[in-house]
């Protein structure tokens, strides 16, 4: 095995490594139950069929394609097979990312490796997954495009990323980057025409006929006609806008917020700011437009939401890898080893292809061992029992208590899937609760003015909370008894 190939199969086994793990989380759940129901039923939700507070509201979530096999999955493999699922699906995105810088291998791989880490934080088993390699891949295309031609390479950006498209925006609501990003490749293309026609004195209306410019304006027009072909129709383009402006979004779900910069989750992040800066200080090129305008968009909306740290790990590959391919590091470092800075200027070194088949051997071993470790079922609820009311969900289903639920909105997801006979209040379908019902969820859970309008506007009889909810006493003291409480939750029920 060549070296080459050792190193990129090696990055992917790493990332790989780190990816899989025990990927279900809070909203997991609520993705599974929606595919589940159109399994069995052989349909599209349209309506709500999961709470009381919505149910037979309009909703229309982009994300059908993705959610059916995600319920085949774990229908078939169990929850270990998502945790397999989600894992193949991020290190095939960074092997992309790998495969869209060009020079050195070690470098790239380590470059590689980084974005992964930065982005790690945010790997789950949901359809945000699909955003992160559907983003990669468009990156892949149009880089390869912008170096090699986008008229020699219009294959995929004809055929490969409507397809793309179409199912992008039936999986999640960020098939919003996908145009985002072909947008900054558009825009540095016509810059560039623009700027040759004026030192040419052509006219600038020679534009329009340009042949480059019209190969990525036609795979533009085709990307948005496909995306109308989903479950909401022309109506998907205001889908993310309508997400992002619902203000208990932003106010209280972390992913939603700012970067916690004290977190040691996010410390990645703040490495890779420094080494953007450090490699554009001993670079002996400028930026690339489209490198500025990626890195300034992705940056702007990691700022502004956490969730998005990951795509600008993805976008702040390329320009880290293009200012390090013509570097000067040994004008800065001086003693830099000559062997090291010979690698780095991508000068072959001598190939041990059974040693490096060895390496490769030994990580995919671990790979096979750690797969192993986190696939049973009964592991993973164990490692999720923790933040997770399986007991007390077993008790409601053992004494089946009278009345409506209201439930923790962290535990909303997982009643779907573990308790469809009784309907929630509230779980992560923010898009269909709105500030509205969410509103009226605080008001109860912090026990704020007109908390018992709404629990009599509901006829709500049972509640399962947290056990550290910090108005159960009150409660207890109001007419509502405790009727259950472990390490997790607890169950109270309106006193006879």
């Amino acid at each position: 095995m060549k070296f080459k190939t050792m190193v990129f199969w090696l990055t992917a086994s790493l990332i790989y490594l780190m990816a899989i793990r025990i990927s279900v989380d809070s909203d997991t759940w609520w993705h599974l139950r929606a595919g589940k129901w159109m399994l069995e039923n052989r349909n599209i939700l349209t309506v709500d069929l999961f709470s009381y507070t919505r149910y037979g509201a309009e909703w229309r979530y982009p994300g059908w394609l993705i959610e059916v096999p995600m319920a085949i999955i774990e229908s078939r493999l169990g929850l270990g097979g998502l945790n397999l699922f989600s894992a193949l699906i991020i290190s095939t995105s960074f092997a992309l990312i790998y495969s869209a810088m060009q020079g050195n291998e070690l470098i790239r791989a380590t470059i590689t490796l980084l974005a992964a880490i930065v982005s790690s934080v945010y790997w789950s088993a949901r359809p945000h997954l699909m955003t992160l390699l559907f983003s990669a891949l468009f990156l892949y295309w149009l880089e390869n495009g912008a170096r090699n031609g986008y008229i020699q390479y219009r294959k995929p950006l004809w055929i490969g990323m409507p397809l793309i498209m179409f199912c992008w925006v039936n999986m999640h609501g960020g098939f919003i980057v996908g145009f985002l990003i072909w947008g900054v490749y558009l825009v540095e293309t016509m810059l560039k025409n623009w700027q040759d026609a004026l030192r040419h004195q052509r006219r600038v209306s020679t534009l329009l006929s340009n042949a480059v410019l019209i190969t990525l304006l036609s795979s533009g027009l085709a990307m948005g006609l496909v995306a109308i072909a989903n479950p909401l129709g022309y109506q998907i383009f205001a889908y993310p806008f309508q997400t992002v402006s619902i203000q208990k979004l932003r106010d209280y779900i972390q992913e939603w917020q700012s970067p916690d910069f004290h977190s040691l989750s996010v410390q990645p992040f703040i490495w890779m700011l420094i080494l953007l800066l450090a490699v554009s200080s001993v670079a002996r090129r400028r930026w690339a437009l489209r490198d500025f305008l990626l890195v300034a968009m992705f940056l702007y909306l990691s700022l502004v939401a956490a969730r998005n740290v990951a795509l600008f790990a993805l976008v702040a590959t390329l320009p880290i890898a293009r200012l390090l391919e013509e570097a000067e590091i040994k004008s800065v470092y001086g003693l830099f080893p000559a062997k090291l800075d010979s690698a780095r200027q991508g000068h072959p070194a001598k190939d041990y292809p059974k040693l490096n088949l060895l390496i490769l051997g030994m990580v995919l071993l671990g790979c096979g061992y750690k797969t192993a470790t986190v696939y049973p079922q009964e592991v993973i609820l164990k490692a999720i029992s923790s933040k997770t009311p399986i007991e007390a969900v077993r008790y409601l289903q053992e004494n089946r208590p009278e009345g409506r639920l209201f439930n923790s909105y962290n535990w909303g997801g997982y009643l779907l899937w573990s308790l469809p006979e009784y309907p929630v209040f509230v779980d992560g379908r923010t898009d269909l609760y709105n500030d509205e019902i969410l509103d009226q969820w605080f008001q109860v859970a912090l026990l704020k003015d007109g908390w018992e309008q709404v629990i009599e506007r509901w006829q709500i009889r049972v509640i399962l909370m947290e056990k550290e909810w910090i108005v159960a006493k009150f409660l207890q003291q109001n007419g509502w008894c405790q009727k259950y409480l472990d390490e997790v939750a607890m169950i109270l029920e309106k006193c006879p």
